[in-house]
């Protein structure tokens, strides 16, 4: 049972999560005794107090917790020295989770930010068998023999392996009565267990990272709820692969619904559905049907990624290749979901759309490497999270008169100067050259733009008429219209930096062949 605890001077936001999986010995350790264990976590929001959420779930005991501290990681094992503090419930510094439950922690007084990572140090005596936990092969996990909960030195914490034991959550109190938390809910591709470990490089880690530098006032966190092998229909026991967890479905309640404030869930899932599972498109929409029922029953809005191409992997056949290609059909075509975002385009090689493109293969023709986490945090617009009282059109830059104003005023007058067309056309994206030789008698024009500051975002327009090869479209001759965010960076009235990326996901549909 969670126990609700109120601050009056804020309100609780849950800045990290790890959805919960049940037991597996081929991949998790057995058991813990007289050993503390150190995990580090990631978080997405800015506070002075932290609560921890803790889960046996899956346990059929108590687990005792003999200590636990929570502190500002460094490096390794180690933390930094006087940030150590103890983590209590119910104001006991020793204290158990029943079988089957989760708890919230005492509000702890430590200071962390969206720049930092927090070490949390569980010292447990007795033999514990390991019941709840999260697999995640790229997140270091370090054990040391005694209790060392307190203690700030790597040198007690000499082995290290991976993932976290009944860690799920971590909570920061705000204090803003305005806060956004999307909710990334998938699979291994979501959960990022093929990224470069400690790095913080999966793409929700990445996507938060974009919305952070465009709207760096507005706290707003991007929680990890993917699971390695998770399904949209079965659950890992029914499937023979406990580590999948409880299918989509099943984990809405807890891994959605419970974090305060939710207002958005981005899907990609459905690969091990028909992978692993052997489902059939038809099975699979009736889930995905189902998912936006629950949501949208809880007023969260849902954003669908389509499935990405696993041409190559182990599990794939060409019946399975038409299952989703035909489920992806149905994704891009339908208007059950509050947006389409097409992670296939943004991952598949453009020569052969039934793969990964290379530099985007992690090496197993299924999983992402880094630069494919950094092409689906970034083929999101970030236009869908950006509050909308905070977007300015052109009759509102009339009537201010303030650096901000003339912040957009010098964007403004940049991009809609012909001779810095050139100049709109270069992004750090792979395929920009390619839109260049493909599309002819380019414009580009102002759509919105948010201010803040010296940064100024701007949403532009591009069209232009189809006429080369593009993603392995042929030429269709027609006039399309392309999304574009650039970011700038103005001082003193002149714009020292900026970047920018198209936004494929409202390229790709206009010129596909029906």
């Amino acid at each position: 049972m969670i126990k609700e605890q109120n601050e009056s001077e804020g309100t609780w936001m849950t800045t990290w999560f790890a959805s919960q999986t049940y037991y597996d010995g081929t991949f998790a350790e057995e058991r813990f005794e007289k050993q503390t264990i150190r995990m580090i976590v990631h978080p997405h929001a800015c506070g002075c107090k932290i609560r921890l959420k803790f889960s046996n779930l899956y346990g059929s005991e108590p687990a005792v917790f003999c200590a636990v501290n929570a502190a500002i990681s460094t490096k390794g094992g180690e933390t930094m020295p006087g940030t150590s503090r103890p983590v209590t419930l119910n104001d006991q510094s020793t204290f158990n989770i029943p079988a089957g439950e989760e708890v919230l922690s005492d509000p702890v007084d430590l200071e962390i930010n969206e720049d930092v990572d927090v070490a949390i140090s569980i010292y447990i005596s007795e033999v514990t068998r390991s019941s709840t936990w999260h697999f995640s092969p790229s997140h270091s996990t370090y054990i040391a023999e005694g209790n060392h909960a307190c203690d700030h030195s790597a040198e007690f914490f000499r082995k290290k392996i991976h993932s976290y034991y009944w860690l799920s959550g971590m909570e920061v109190l705000i204090h803003s009565e305005h806060f956004r938390v999307i909710v990334a809910l998938g699979d291994s591709i979501t959960e990022g267990s093929t990224s470069t470990p400690d790095a913080n490089q999966s793409w929700p880690d990445l996507f938060f990272a974009r919305l952070r530098r465009h709207i760096p006032a507005y706290p707003i966190s991007v929680l990890n709820a993917g699971i390695v092998g998770n399904q949209v229909l079965r659950n890992g026991l029914e499937a023979r692969f406990p580590i999948g967890g409880e299918s989509v479905l099943s984990r809405l309640d807890r891994d959605v619904s419970s974090h305060s404030g939710t207002t958005d869930v981005i899907f990609l899932g459905g690969i091990n559905d028909i992978g692993l599972g052997n489902a059939t498109a038809d099975q699979l929409i009736d889930g995905m049907r189902e998912l936006v029922v629950q949501l949208h029953a809880k007023e969260v809005r849902i954003y669908a990624g389509t499935i990405p191409p696993f041409g190559g992997a182990s599990t794939y056949s060409n019946e399975k290749e038409l299952v989703r290609q035909e489920v992806n059909r149905w994704i891009r075509t339908n208007e059950v979901f509050d947006g389409i975002l097409d992670f296939e385009a943004a991952l598949a090689d453009p020569q052969q759309p039934e793969q990964l493109l290379p530099a985007y293969d992690f090496g197993d023709h299924l999983h992402p490497s880094d630069a494919g986490f950094q092409a689906l945090a970034e083929c999101i617009p970030i236009s869908l999270f950006i509050k909308k009282t905070t977007k300015l059109n052109k009759k509102e830059m009339c009537s201010m008169k303030t650096i901000e104003q003339k912040n957009i005023e010098t964007v403004t007058a940049f991009i809609e100067n012909l001779d810095n067309q050139s100049i709109l056309e270069k992004t750090d994206q792979f395929f920009a050259a390619q839109i260049t030789e493909a599309f002819t008698d380019r414009q580009f024009t102002v759509d919105e733009i948010l201010a803040q500051g010296e940064k100024v975002v701007a949403r532009i327009f591009m069209t232009g008429v189809h006429a080369g090869h593009f993603a392995g479209n042929a030429p269709t001759d027609k006039t399309v219209k392309v999304t574009q965010f650039r970011e700038f960076h103005v001082i003193n009235g002149q714009i020292a930096e900026h970047r920018g990326w198209f936004d494929t996901a409202t390229l790709l549909p206009q010129i596909q062949a029906k």
